[in-house]
């Protein structure tokens, strides 16, 4: 659906009703890039990625894709050479041409949980899943089961430029490639968080937080978050500070950079599934029940 803002209908579009593994729904949040909306529907029955015209709703292109079930929404990479719709799945991600739809390459990273969306700045995408996902949230292509020995799944930095069948080996930026994998990094749930030179990478259950060099993917830390529960929740960051929400209603300030510090903590008595926003200065946090609006 889209609406003006007052509330008015514009258009609406019917894309489908399609079953997704674990009796989950759709999870994908549709990406706006200019006069282009893009929508990734991976599911078990027809999976696709789709651009409308955001003023009209009318479709653009599709392009049909071989992965099963994602919730990962896609990606606009604007790099040094030019702009990509990215789309992860299981076993692969891809990369489109926005304009058209055509592949531009593809990268084997594993069979895994697919719900993590990548990041990525100039010179560099930075795109992972875990392998150890099996359950609702963790199918390969249909009908195969997430994780094995020939997993290759982690957390990949893939430079401006490439194109084609990628190796998931690491390789040289020069070379239009993966630059460096990190295997047993890879994001579960939460989405990864670039900031400064820094990736944060934060697991679902255990509060355990990765932060890696996103210029080498070196480890530079893996800490436990002190009382931590199950993050579903990206995290965010500004000022210096990197803020995780967990579903207890707790959020965690860890100073940013390549020392762990836990600069304080906040609570609310809700349960926190989904993302924050931020804009004029406020944060905006939605809770079960309840919208915050948090600010001075």
């Amino acid at each position: 659906y889209c609406y003006d803002f007052a509330g008015n209908l514009i258009w609406k579009k019917d894309l489908g009703a399609f079953p997704m593994s674990g009796g989950w729904g759709t999870a994908s949040s549709p990406v706006l890039d200019g006069k282009r909306l893009f929508v990734l529907c991976d599911n078990e029955q027809e999976s696709f990625l789709v651009a409308l015209d955001a003023l009209t709703g009318d479709e653009l292109w599709r392009v049909a894709r071989s992965e099963s079930t994602s919730y990962a929404s896609p990606f606009v990479w604007r790099n040094k050479l030019r702009t990509e719709i990215i789309a992860l799945g299981s076993p692969k991600v891809r990369s489109y041409d926005p304009a058209t739809g055509k592949q531009l390459w593809e990268l084997t990273i594993g069979n895994g949980r697919c719900t993590a969306s990548p990041v990525g700045n100039a010179e560099m995408l930075f795109v992972g899943l875990d392998a150890g996902g099996g359950g609702p949230m963790g199918r390969g292509q249909r009908g195969e089961d997430a994780g094995g020995e020939d997993s290759a799944s982690g957390m990949f930095a893939v430079s401006a430029g490439a194109t084609g069948d990628l190796d998931s080996r690491d390789g040289d930026a020069a070379t239009g490639g993966v630059v460096w994998n990190s295997r047993q990094n890879g994001p579960t749930t939460a989405s990864p968080l670039l900031y400064d030179g820094y990736i944060y990478i934060v697991k679902r259950d255990g509060g355990i937080l990765t932060c890696l060099d996103a210029e080498t993917g070196e480890q530079v830390y893996r800490k436990r978050i002190p009382g931590a529960k199950a993050f579903w929740s990206s995290p965010w960051a500004a000022e210096g500070k990197v803020y995780f929400a967990d579903d207890a209603g707790t959020t965690f300030v860890i100073k940013s950079g390549p020392e762990f510090e836990v600069l304080g903590q906040n609570e609310i008595d809700e349960m926190v599934w989904a993302s924050p926003a931020a804009a004029d200065g406020a944060i905006f946090l939605r809770g079960v029940d309840h919208l915050y609006c948090i600010g001075e």
